[in-house]
């Protein structure tokens, strides 16, 4: 089987100075550059992790609950995401490994308990959104932000002309042009640039407005030179435009006699899992199930906090509607402060950034409807994102 896998180019166990490119960097907002990856590369390599074509070592056990890993210098913000990634190409990850399976007990008695049911009191209501937002705000905002986009530039061919020479030892070949062309579209029809765009927005918007949009932003000659390039940056523009406005706009109300179901919870129980499970003592659950480094330090933290009465990693059911898809926040917590009788109760998404700005795109929209769906329940529950546990 793994020799199949490997047949279609997933290489288990090892990794190269690329494989760290996927990890998103939320301060520049952009997945990491080549040479980054590569200082991560070196970085595990002096760490004993990998060796030196890549392989990874058998010191890399992150199921080991001592095991931690901890990249050096600025490569340090990096570490979970790095362990994310080398968990990635094991072949754990693609064949279930019963020896490593658990049971998911649920605690009905916690059910019972006072600070979960006050809790699920001020979370249980289910929600419906409208939408609030000017016509004309649109068109303004998406002609502003076409005008600052950079200028599509023409689709262009490289043709390298190769002399080979045939000797005993094998084939030579070198270059001995290169030059390129331009694709020329002023003799080719044109596409229906309001159709397509119209369909790229689920015609959440009318043509007319994009119309308008493409006539005020005075940029409708670009058009010609790179049509397919010209309305994939258009209408990228104007959805990122539309999706602002409607989440600055979104309004939440309670759907009357609506609920998430707490027997929901019951489904769970004695339900098999496989791989990332880690046991907690304060939580609904014997053991929570995570998907990522920093959900498992973020559970283990609040596991050992003696101010956390209780936590909830909320389950995949319960879900939020959003106009950009649905959202399921991550924990619920009951915690009491030192020397005071007062619960607080907390939602909180874990992310490697609290900026919403500095989010990736659709993910700080879910979040802005998170907080605006809580705020409508009028219930006091405290909503935040934490990108450590001490934030909590």
């Amino acid at each position: 089987m793994q020799t199949e896998f490997e047949e279609d180019g997933i290489k288990f166990g090892i990794v190269d100075e690329a494989s760290f490119k996927q990890i998103f960097d939320f301060e520049k907002e952009k997945t990491l550059d080549a040479d980054t990856s590569k200082k991560i590369f070196e970085n595990l390599q002096q760490k004993n992790i990998l060796d030196n074509k890549g392989r990874i070592l058998d010191t890399f056990n992150p199921s080991d609950k001592n095991f931690r890993l901890t990249l050096d210098g600025e490569l340090e913000k990096y570490s979970e995401k790095t362990v994310d990634v080398l968990k990635s190409y094991t072949l754990s990850t693609r064949v279930v490994n019963k020896k490593q399976s658990g049971r998911v007990r649920l605690k009905k008695e916690v059910l019972l308990d006072d600070n979960f049911k006050k809790l699920w009191d001020k979370i249980k209501q289910k929600t419906t959104y409208s939408l609030n937002y000017s016509t004309q705000d649109l068109i303004s905002r998406s002609v502003e932000s076409i005008k600052r986009l950079e200028k599509i530039e023409p689709i262009k061919i490289n043709i390298e002309k190769i002399e080979a020479d045939i000797k005993k030892s094998g084939i030579e070949s070198k270059i001995v042009s290169v030059h390129q062309i331009g694709v020329d579209y002023s003799s080719t029809k044109l596409p229906d640039i309001l159709t397509y765009i119209d369909r790229r927005l689920d015609s959440k918007i009318t043509r007319h407005a994009i119309a308008e949009i493409l006539i005020q932003s005075n940029r409708l000659e670009e058009f010609k030179i790179n049509p397919q390039e010209y309305m994939d940056t258009i209408a990228e523009a104007i959805s990122k435009e539309l999706n602002k406005l409607i989440v600055d706009g979104i309004e939440y109300e309670k759907i009357a006699d609506e609920e998430y179901e707490m027997r929901l919870f019951e489904d769970e129980d004695l339900k098999e899992h496989f791989g990332n499970l880690i046991d907690v003592d304060n939580s609904i659950y014997d053991k929570i199930v995570y998907g990522s480094e920093t959900e498992r330090k973020f559970a283990k933290a609040l596991n050992e906090r003696k101010d956390i009465k209780l936590f909830v990693k909320l389950p995949n059911w319960f879900k939020i509607d959003t106009p950009v898809g649905t959202y399921n926040p991550d924990w619920a917590i009951v915690k009491q402060p030192p020397g005071g009788e007062e619960k607080l109760y907390l939602v909180k998404e874990t992310k490697g950034s609290k900026n919403y700005e500095q989010l990736r795109t659709i993910e700080s929209y879910k979040i802005r409807c998170g907080k605006k769906h809580f705020e409508s329940l009028h219930t006091g529950i405290e909503y935040a994102v934490a990108t450590i546990p001490g934030e909590v």
